[in-house]
């Protein structure tokens, strides 16, 4: 911060006469010509003239150049800038900061966080440079370089997301010491979460693999014993994560005793259905396949079926690659046939089935399905919908080869139903009954044929 050591005796002579208290000249012996400052209201400037006499001070703000205020509110109001704070190289010297946005970006972002006590949000930063130092029109193509920069750049945090802040550290800080040190000063298991997609990021900022991410697993693991009977979901997620860090490091071990993601499963079994909900499609694979050693005996199997009603879409894929891994996909066919038959079948189900329609699928597509799929659309059309079934009514009505294949097995009798149904449904409108209809004659045509 700009400072001067002593009061300027003008100043001083104002506040000996009663005219300015003490405090305020002490503020105002801050600001002397030339200093910049900044304003709430009207950002920053730079101290144009002092007019004592007059008990005013001119300042030159951006887009305000000449504003006069009197002493007193001045020496209250304004905030000095230190001269290499970025707002006053914005004042005094515009066009060198431009030419550092086109050709230092990184530099100009570490500028940024030494002028905003090293960290921000990318919001902020936008606030500092549009649209002075880089034009809104600019700004996007701006930033993607800018991260480029940044990469090689390893004491400066690049959120991975726009909630989360921009971080400069000390360049002689050991920097898996305070990625570690970010992961334990986080607050909540989210905050954690990005302190560990960190550390996965640059992992090769940690010598000793073995040794350096001890620290982290223990970490880790006291969080997740705490936290997981409140807060699953998040818990789960980053015991997953955990192991995609542990097979990306080299020769890194878990510390005995750590909590396994099969105990986790095993322990939180009647809420697990609902905490798998959400969860990150790159982890869904590392739960269910884990399945057979949480629940041994072939329990799993049930325990993985039992899932298949309750979860979103990406998770039934994952659980139907897990059965057929084991060779367990023949009581998956025997599962739809009899949640087909109940109509037990959620959304995301009933679109997986259409998609492995000559896949895992194949044994339960038929026209049976094709009424369930008609009765959920009903039943939501009833309740308000579409509030859960729109992907559902666009896989039914705008595949054109799906009502065909569905009713390749079945008689007259019940193509003549199915037709009737759909045209009496109030889920579709004329036009798409007029589609499907013609895909039911066309189908029919290529029978008689």
């Amino acid at each position: 911060m700009f400072t001067v050591p002593m009061m300027s005796p003008e100043v001083e002579k104002l506040v000996n006469a009663g005219k300015l208290s003490r405090a305020d000249g002490e503020k105002l012996s801050n600001l002397p010509v030339g200093a910049f400052c900044q304003h709430k209201s009207w950002g920053a400037g730079r101290i144009a003239e002092w007019d004592l006499l007059g008990d005013r001070v001119v300042i030159d703000f951006e887009g305000k150049p000449g504003h006069p205020m009197k002493l007193g509110f001045a020496a209250g109001s304004l905030e000095p800038l230190a001269s290499d704070h970025i707002l006053a190289r914005r004042v005094g010297d515009l066009p060198a900061l431009q030419s550092m946005a086109k050709e230092r970006p990184a530099d100009l972002v570490t500028l940024a966080l030494k002028s905003s006590g090293k960290t921000m949000s990318l919001d902020a930063l936008e606030g500092l440079l549009i649209p002075r130092v880089i034009k809104e029109a600019d700004y996007k193509a701006w930033w993607s370089a800018a991260k480029k920069a940044l990469k090689d750049k390893r004491h400066i945090v690049v959120p991975a997301k726009r909630t989360e802040l921009l971080v400069l550290r000390d360049e002689d800080v050991r920097h898996g010491n305070a990625m570690l040190d970010d992961l334990r000063n986080a607050r909540d298991l989210k905050a954690k979460l990005n302190a560990l997609a960190r550390i996965q990021k640059d992992l090769d900022l940690f010598e000793n693999h073995a040794s350096d991410l001890i620290p982290v697993f223990q970490e880790l693991d006291t969080t997740v014993r705490k936290s997981w009977k409140l807060q699953l979901k998040e818990a789960l997620n980053l015991l997953l994560s955990r192991d995609e860090l542990l097979d990306s490091a080299k020769g890194a071990k878990l510390p005995e005793g750590s909590l396994t993601v099969e105990q986790l499963l095993r322990d939180a079994r009647p809420q697990l259905a609902d905490a798998v909900n959400g969860l990150p499609v790159a982890l869904l694979s590392r739960v269910y396949k884990a399945f057979p050693a949480a629940f041994p005996d072939r329990a799993w199997v049930q325990e993985s079926l039992n899932h298949l009603t309750k979860t979103g879409g990406r998770a039934v894929a994952e659980i139907a690659a897990v059965l057929d891994a084991n060779d367990e996909i023949d009581l998956l066919a025997d599962f739809l046939k009899k949640a087909v038959r109940n109509r037990q079948l959620s959304t995301d189900l009933l679109i997986w089935m259409c998609k492995e329609r000559k896949g895992k699928a194949e044994g339960v597509f038929d026209m049976d399905l094709g009424n369930a799929i008609i009765s959920a659309l009903e039943d939501d059309h009833i309740a308000g919908g579409p509030k859960r079934t729109g992907r559902l009514h666009d896989a039914f009505a705008e595949d054109i080869g799906l009502v065909g294949e569905m009713v390749g097995d079945a008689d007259a009798d019940e193509l003549r139903l199915f037709a009737k149904r759909i045209l009496s449904s109030p889920v579709f409108d004329e036009l798409t009954r007029r589609s499907l209809m013609g895909r039911l004659i066309k189908h029919g045509r290529r029978r008689r044929n």
